[in-house]
Formats: structure tokens, sequence, C-alpha cells
């Protein structure tokens, strides 16, 4: 369940996580403003996303780099414009990048710890049955 008492929404994550991105759109209220960063290898793999909420997706497509290997989404979350106010972020994706996504949000965007509520390593390149949480 996502808490609904945020400004904004921020869900990132490669295509092993657009299953729960979604289930977390359904449950934002309609006065919310969700934003989307996914990684996907190409068009083809972009999925409808739906929301009650104001919602901006942006795909990344890697293309023929193998899943887990690029820094797209770094570079968007670099590049991202924030919405002012104060914002929940979700990160799900390899275990590596989900470590760099969170370092990224807390120590160069100076987001605020406790407003990450997840950085989830889905999956580990290698390795099968994988899943790590990242945090303090």
């Amino acid at each position: 369940m996502v808490a609904t008492d945020f400004d904004w929404y921020l869900l990132v994550g490669d295509e092993t996580a657009l299953a729960a991105i979604g289930r977390r759109l359904e449950e934002l209220p309609a006065s919310a403003h969700a934003l989307v960063v996914a990684e996907v290898a190409g068009p083809e793999e972009e999925q409808a996303l739906e929301s009650k909420a104001r919602l901006t997706t942006l795909w990344l497509h890697r293309s023929a780099a193998p899943a887990g290997t690029t820094d797209q989404l770094d570079q968007a979350l670099r590049g991202l414009t924030l919405p002012v106010g104060d914002g929940y972020v979700w990160i799900a994706c390899e275990t590596l990048i989900a470590k760099r996504l969170r370092a990224i949000m807390v120590d160069e965007r100076q987001h605020p710890k406790a407003w990450i509520i997840a950085a989830a390593g889905y999956w580990k390149r290698g390795q099968a049955d994988f899943h790590e949480t990242h945090g303090d």
C-alpha cells in the first residue's frame, strides 16, 4: 500500500518492476502527481500504465545492451526535474543499479532518506532467485 500523503511519487525500475509499478499507480489518488522512469529493451516492451494520478512516464530503451548493464536510469535520475513538495521514491531493478540510484537520490539529489520508501534489487546479474533491499 502506498502512503497517499506525499505531493509526488517517483517510481523507477526495469521491466521486472513494471507489474509492481502498475499496482502502485493504481493506488494513487487523482490529486497526486506520479513520475515513472522505466528501462526496457525497446519500444515493444513499453506497457500502458494507468492511474487516477497525473502521470508522467519516461521510457528508456537499452536496445542491444543486456539488462542490468547500462547507466540510463542513473542519468535519467540525475537529469530529472522533480516537482516541488514532498516526494515518495520507490526503486526496483538490478541490485547494483538500485544501490546506485538510491545513492543518487540521497547523496546527489539530497532527497530525504526517510522518503525513499523502497530501493530493492529485484534481481542480480548471473544469479537466480535474488532479492535485496537497500537502505540504512
